[in-house]
């Protein structure tokens, strides 16, 4: 009986070394995904924001971007309107001139 208490309590240690190794190795990859996510200047993060935006407001065009889906609401032409959209492109033009080659 008392063999069979060890044996067990053996067993018992290496899984849950190996467990334990394995939850180790899953928060530190999913702690490094978050940090590559997070980074605002990542060509990753400039390249989703840019096309979300390009979704939203260049729905009158000709390439592939009409295949996107977009919310059924009315486009704003005023001139302040397609002001702002000229500060926005320029700000995803100076984010992508900062990254890195």
């Amino acid at each position: 009986m008392f063999r069979f208490a060890q044996h067990y309590t053996a067993i018992y240690v290496v899984s849950f070394r190996k467990f334990r190794g394995v939850i180790v190795l899953l928060v530190g990859w999913v702690a490094l995904l978050a940090t590559v996510q997070a980074q605002p200047n990542s060509l990753e993060q400039l390249s989703d924001d840019f096309w979300t935006w390009r979704a939203k407001y260049a729905p009158f065009t000709g390439d592939d971007v009409n295949r996107l889906e977009r919310p059924g609401e009315m486009r704003d032409w005023s001139r302040a309107r397609i002001g702002q959209q000229r500060k926005e492109l320029a700000g995803f033009e100076a984010r992508w001139k900062k990254i890195d080659p």
